[in-house]
This record gives C-alpha cells, sequence and structure tokens, in this order.
C-alpha cells in the first residue's frame, strides 16, 4: 500500500497552537512490517527557521550544506554537515538557520508502514501515538555520519526518485531505499540499549573511519592498501573491511575506484592535461589500465567524455593514448 505523494504540508505539520500531544498511544511494530510510505522527499536549499510545530508522521533531515538548530524536548543542539536527525510524530520541535549561514537540507516525510498508524492517506486526522519496537530499539534522533556515509547517498536517491513522478516503479525504489535506511538506524538504536554503537566503541569507530576517508581523499594518487588504511584506523585488515562497509556501503576497494573515476572526471575538464597525467594523479597503475576502469563505469574512454560530455559532440575514433 502507498500513500499519494503531497505537496500539501497541512496533511503532515501543525504549526503551534497544535492541541494536546499527550498521552500518545502506542503501537507496536514489529520490524518485519517495516515497508515505508514516503510522502514527501524534497531538498531545501535556503535559509530555514521553521517555528514551533509538530508532523503527524516522521521525518529524516539530513544537513547537506551550512548549519542549522534544532529545538527538541527543551534541548537545542547545533546540526551541522553529515547531521542525520530523525524528528518523530506529535513532539514540539523547531528549526533555526543561524545569522548569515545559508543551509541546504534533504527531508523524507514517511510512515514505517502502512500498519504504524491510520489513516495512510490523511496523516492529519491521527491522535498523539508513538512506534514501539522490540526488545526497547529506538532509532537515534540524533546521528553524525562519518563523512561519505552510504546513507548519505541513499537519500539523495531518495529525493531524485521521488520527483519522478512519471514513472509508476519509483514509489518502490524509494520505499527499499528508505527501509534500508531505517533498518540501519533501528540496529544503531538496539545496539545503543545495549550500549554500545552511540557509546564509546560507537564514537571510536566513527573516529577511525573518518580519518581513513580522510587519508583517502588527500592521497588519491598512491596505492592505497588495504594494509596502509588498517594502520590508519588502527584496526585489523579484516576489522577494517567490516567498519568501512558499514560506514560507506562499499568495500575500500570499490569505494576509492568511486572516488578516483570522479576525480578523473574532473581533471578531464583541463584541457591541458594529458590523458596520461590523469590516470597518474589519480592513481591508477598506467594509462591503459585507467581507460579500461572507465569505461567500464561510465561507459566511454577518457578522451570520449572529454570530448562528447563536456564539449558537447561526438569524439572521433582515435588513439586514446596517444598524448
Amino acid at each position: 500500500m502507498t500513500a499519494a505523494r503531497t505537496s500539501d504540508y497541512s496533511l503532515i505539520q501543525r504549526a503551534s497552537p497544535f492541541g494536546p500531544t499527550e498521552p500518545k498511544q502506542k503501537i507496536l511494530l514489529r520490524f518485519e512490517q517495516i515497508h515505508p510510505i514516503v510522502r514527501i522527499a524534497h531538498l531545501h536549499d535556503t535559509t530555514l527557521t521553521i517555528p514551533e510545530r509538530i508532523i503527524y508522521d516522521h521525518e529524516l533531515v539530513l544537513v547537506a550544506r551550512g548549519a542549522m538548530s534544532l529545538t527538541m524536548n527543551g534541548q537545542t543542539r547545533l546540526a551541522e554537515p553529515g547531521t542525520l536527525l530523525l524528528i518523530p510524530p506529535f513532539t514540539p520541535h523547531s528549526f533555526h538557520t543561524p545569522t548569515g549561514i545559508t543551509n541546504a537540507h534533504f527531508a523524507v516525510h514517511f510512515d514505517f508502514s502502512p500498519d504504524a498508524r491510520p489513516p495512510v492517506d490523511r496523516p492529519d486526522g491521527r491522535e498523539p501515538y508513538e512506534i514501539v519496537w522490540p526488545g526497547g530499539a529506538q532509532p537515534p534522533t540524533f546521528t553524525a555520519l562519518a563523512p561519505g556515509h552510504w546513507i548519505d547517498q541513499t537519500l539523495r536517491e531518495i529525493v531524485d526518485r521521488h520527483a519522478d513522478e512519471d514513472d509508476p516503479l519509483s514509489a518502490i525504489e524509494t520505499s527499499c531505499r528508505l527501509a534500508r535506511v531505517l533498518t540501519q538506524l533501528l540496529r544503531w538504536g538496539a545496539r545503543a540499549e545495549a550500549g554500545d554503537a552511540l557509546g564509546v566503541a560507537g564514537r571510536v569507530n566513527h573516529e577511525r573511519m573518518a580519518r581513513v576517508l580522510a587519508h583517502i581523499a588527500a592521497n588519491l594518487g598512491d596505492p592505497l592498501t588495504l594494509e596502509e588504511l588498517a594502520r590508519v584506523a588502527d584496526v585489523s585488515r579484516s576489522r577494517l573491511v567490516t567498519l568501512f562497509r558499514e560506514a560507506t556501503g562499499e568495500s575500500p576497494q570499490q569505494y576509492i575506484q568511486g572516488k578516483r573515476i570522479a576525480e578523473a572526471r574532473r581533471l578531464l575538464a583541463d584541457p591541458s592535461l594529458q590523458i596520461k597525467q590523469i590516470a597518474a594523479m589519480t592513481g591508477f597503475e598506467d594509462r591503459f589500465y585507467f581507460s579500461k576502469v572507465f569505461r567500464r563505469v561510465d561507459g566511454l574512454t577518457p578522451t570520449q567524455f572529454r570530448v562528447q560530455v563536456l564539449f558537447g559532440h561526438s569524439a572521433a575514433p582515435e588513439d586514446e593514448f596517444s598524448s
């Protein structure tokens, strides 16, 4: 079951005075009932001021640029880039962008499941409620994601796919992507109950991966072996691979290759650089291997990409490495 897309914010929120928010009816959900319904998914790129309000469903907010403060449950916290916020229903809160700072953030309004709370198509008809999960699991409301975390990319994809109203399958795609994000949040919440993931161990692992990702960004032209990255993180190779996949959704090799190709695309915009120079600058062992990988990822050789994509016409057949 899916709900119609909406741009009518009165269906999902109400500003103060918003009426009673207590007592909340407890809605018991099992993990296997997760089948998210996405109502609104968009990029907001400007300053943000939202006076105190409540929402009738849940909202995920990911800060992409700038900063904003969230006031909720009597506390005010500053959310910087990479901060993921989960706003529960019928919980008074407000947003504010500090003076002189612009803000860009992704926002997704959703229900965890069609079984979460009726009515599905008119959330504004709901009475106060909260979701209760098995074992006391509770997804965190404030999470600092490591740079390059896969949740960042996934939320961007949800916003892109939700905007495609002509594709009847886009609702399924956004639901599946969001289910993965919510599953991860519940895993973190369950571990927090056990005193782990968002405690000392979680912060240490977050810092480890932040160091590794920063090291990769600063040394794309170097070999970047697993042994080297493990030393940066101060963990074993196998532990590095596990933590890295948790943080980014990819293996270290996949992540590094993606970053190298992205950097190569940027460098190809500079006509003064030869293909062989770009290959060396992005850490490929030789220009032939660089061309092979680039073509596998983009469907074009580097020269074809430079001419066809950047200059707007097809490249004539030529020796890819003549320069």
